[in-house]
């Protein structure tokens, strides 16, 4: 194709693959899932699944149905991500499931070296998983990929060109010249940029015309580019070339919805997806268009290889879509309309209310007895008693339920209604009391540290303005009974010493970090651990992270592992390249940072020692650690005429030389000549060198040599007078008027 393949893209071909509708040889096609089967488990598939530290990429979040097959989301779908390790890898905190469709794309963020679990979670849905690694890549290479094969004499041979590092996709931190050179004769060498942040870049090499297909069968293409080892493709010659026979309208088993647009694809193939030579026009046409209508009757390649054209489903039924072009035989796709998904609709709500109170219910979406993602749509509700009210109508969310607040205002019995257009109604009934409706409450809460239960722990219960004190026995419990119509409160001790030693508590059971909880519950029984570490008194650590000449390097990222807090911590030095922090115990942890730091696009860091060593995880032992880092500068030599050397990173304090290969161009009578150098320094010289000790750029300077012009015009203009005195003189000899 000659469309600029990215990392969304190639996520897209991930989707495919998991989704097992993409086009196969000839004409194998994988069935489409039927769409009234809900999503209910959550698929991740990150692409790519190996990154070098501060690389990027994304993952993919698909929706399959109970039998693996991808299924549409019945609503938007808000699906929270999270990554076991930040430091090594983090991605988008949350990413949305679009209403119709099966999947979405997160971005993915490297950090230091190693691996992380990912994990997609949302209401309802199973979760899944997938894991993602990162590595320092030192070996760096060039792909090159035909993309039609084989090629005829007068043909382009497309191709795309790759960025490798260690065998996966490299997002280059800086534009990268690729030069091309071919096998045939008369093919001249081009040039091929791949920007900034891309992988890959794509490019036409025209074959001649006149070239023999014997005796070389084959063209060969070499890639070449500084600090990359060089690629080879040879693509064989064939006077018939790569022109499509077939066309192929996909995927096959496509399942729309009654009153929806959809996207279908024309794909052009011989064995492999071919370009046609120019562009190629194909008719459409459907079978039963009062199932499904066509947007246009045409639609053009382009060029490429395929091309999207969009159809809109008009009632249930089935139609088969052609598309036709002269000499390609056709091969057409059966879409299945389907009726649009409704859900059953149901209430909940509280059976027995006191009166002069106000009380939240909620109504829901459920395909069966599953809760579905549906909406957001308006609930109509209504109350068979006056003294027991509800609004008109609740808004629905994305996420398949709305919450209305119900009024008692006296006593008495109602039966509560829920209509929505489509789905069933749903009616629950609610009775009101003047007497109190509560349930009494055993609260159970459990001090802990790693080594197992504590017991003796002194725990504040406080109830309705009461305070009442007690300790943890010999399992490390303690219960106290409430009644569920009043917030109770419990709180422990920040430090307790037992058999000197001391524990420090780092937080609750459910995520709260405070000393103090609020235990609120409708059922019987709730239970929740404090959560303490054994050790000393706390120590706090310093990391200084400098460069190889001495300075600091801030908002370097760096991660604290801890068994006895059970986390990673992600820290970040200041602009003095220190960053402090507090554990309880310096045998139990150890301290990574990135082997590779680049704060911006001109300079980086490569480290060189790590608590005197070269490895850049270790086991902490003193309180004050120190990295050093090797400084990297990026020098550019730019020219508007000519090829210069010298560009790329060098290391501070070492020489870079740099040259352009012109020093004069243009002609007959003006030439452009080299004039000196301009930038971060100057130079007259077409060539020479520098010492790199900060990002540096310079441009070659060019001017204007006009003297063979000047020359020119004032031998003409001796000419001219010569020729006027001339004509004068003859006008003044006598005889002549």
């Amino acid at each position: 194709m000659n469309v600029k393949r990215s990392l969304p893209a190639l996520a897209l071909i991930v989707l495919i693959s998991l989704s097992t509708t993409c086009l196969g040889v000839g004409t194998s096609y994988a069935q489409s899932p039927g769409s009234l089967l809900p999503p209910t488990s959550i698929v991740l598939a990150p692409v790519p699944a190996e990154l070098p530290p501060g690389g990027s990429g994304v993952v993919v979040v698909q929706l399959v149905d109970a039998n693996g097959a991808p299924s549409p989301a019945r609503a938007n779908l808000t699906v929270s991500l999270f990554s076991s390790d930040p430091s090594v890898a983090t991605v988008s905190g949350q990413v949305t499931v679009p209403f119709g469709k099966s999947h979405a794309e997160a971005q993915l963020k490297a950090g230091i070296e190693g691996s992380a679990t990912l994990t997609a979670t949302a209401g309802g849905f199973s979760s899944g998983s997938a894991k993602v690694s990162t590595s320092v890549f030192s070996d760096y290479a060039l792909q090159l990929v035909p993309l039609n094969s084989p090629v005829a004499p007068g043909d382009l041979l497309h191709l795309m060109v790759g960025l490798l590092a260690v065998g996966q996709p490299y997002e280059a931190p800086a534009g990268v010249q690729v030069s091309l050179a071919t096998s045939l004769p008369g093919i001249p060498q081009q040039t091929v940029e791949i920007q900034p942040g891309e992988s890959a870049e794509y490019a036409a090499v025209p074959i001649p015309s006149g070239v023999s297909v014997l005796p070389s069968p084959f063209v060969t293409v070499t890639a070449a580019a500084p600090e990359f080892t060089a690629a080879q493709t040879s693509v064989p010659l064939s006077p018939q070339g790569s022109t499509p026979e077939e066309a192929l309208v996909g995927p096959q088993g496509a399942t729309l919805t009654a009153g929806s647009y959809g996207y279908l694809s024309v794909s052009l193939f011989n064995g492999t997806f071919a370009p046609a030579a120019g562009t190629a026009t194909l008719s459409l046409f459907s079978s039963n268009s009062s199932v499904v209508t066509l947007s246009a009757p045409q639609v053009s390649t382009g060029g490429s290889d395929s091309a999207t054209f969009e159809v809109y489903a008009n009632a249930t039924g089935t139609a088969e879509i052609t598309a036709l072009a002269p000499g390609l035989t056709s091969v057409p796709l059966t879409v299945t309309v389907v009726a649009p998904f409704k859900p059953s609709l149901g209430l909940s709500l509280p059976p027995e209310v006191r009166a002069g109170e106000q009380y939240s219910f909620a109504v829901g979406f459920y395909y069966g007895e599953e809760p579905v993602p549906y909406g957001p749509v308006p609930v109509s509700v209504s109350s068979s008693d006056l003294n027991i009210t509800v609004p008109t109508s609740v808004e629905a969310t994305a996420l398949g339920y709305g919450i209305g607040t119900l009024t008692a205002a006296g006593t008495g019995v109602a039966n509560i209604t829920g209509v929505m257009e489509g789905a069933t109604a749903s009616a629950e009934t609610v009775a009101s009391f003047y007497s109190p409706v509560v349930g009494p409450v055993t609260y159970t809460v459990t001090a802990s540290s790693y080594t197992g239960p504590l017991a003796g722990v002194p725990v504040n219960f406080t109830y309705d303005g009461r305070v009442s004190v007690t300790a943890t026995g010999s399992s490390g419990s303690s219960k106290f009974a409430a009644f569920n119509d009043t917030v109770t409160t419990a709180s422990v001790p920040s430090s307790i010493v037992m058999e000197n030693t001391t524990y420090y508590f780092t937080g609750w059971s459910n995520g709260v970090k405070s000393e103090n909880a609020s235990l609120l519950s409708s059922a019987p029984i709730f239970s929740i651990t404090a959560q303490y570490f054994r050790s000393v008194v706390p120590t706090t650590y310093s990391l200084l992270v400098l460069s190889d000449g001495q300075a600091p390097v801030g908002g370097l990222r760096f991660n604290v592992s801890s068994r006895a807090l059970g986390e990673n911590l992600t820290l970040t030095t200041n602009s003095q390249g220190e960053a402090d922090f507090i554990l309880p115990n310096a045998s139990s942890f150890a301290l990574s940072v990135p082997e590779l730091y680049q704060p911006s696009g001109q300079t980086r860091y490569s480290l060189l020692s790590f608590d005197n060593s070269t490895r850049n995880v270790v086991n902490v032992t003193t309180a004050t650690i120190e990295a050093v880092y090797a400084t990297y500068y990026q020098f550019e030599v730019a020219s508007p005429i000519g090829n210069t050397t010298g560009s790329g990173w060098y290391r501070s304090g070492s020489t870079a030389t740099y040259s352009v290969d012109e020093t004069s161009s243009g002609g007959p009578l003006v030439y452009q000549r080299f004039s000196g150098w301009t930038g971060s320094f100057s130079s007259g010289q077409p060539s020479g060198s520098t010492v790199i000790t900060s990002p540096e750029f310079i441009t070659a300077q060019w001017s204007a040599d006009n003297a063979l012009l000047f020359a020119a015009i004032g031998v003409a203009l001796a000419g001219a007078a010569v020729a006027g005195l001339f004509v004068f003189r003859l006008k003044r000899k006598p005889g002549r008027s």
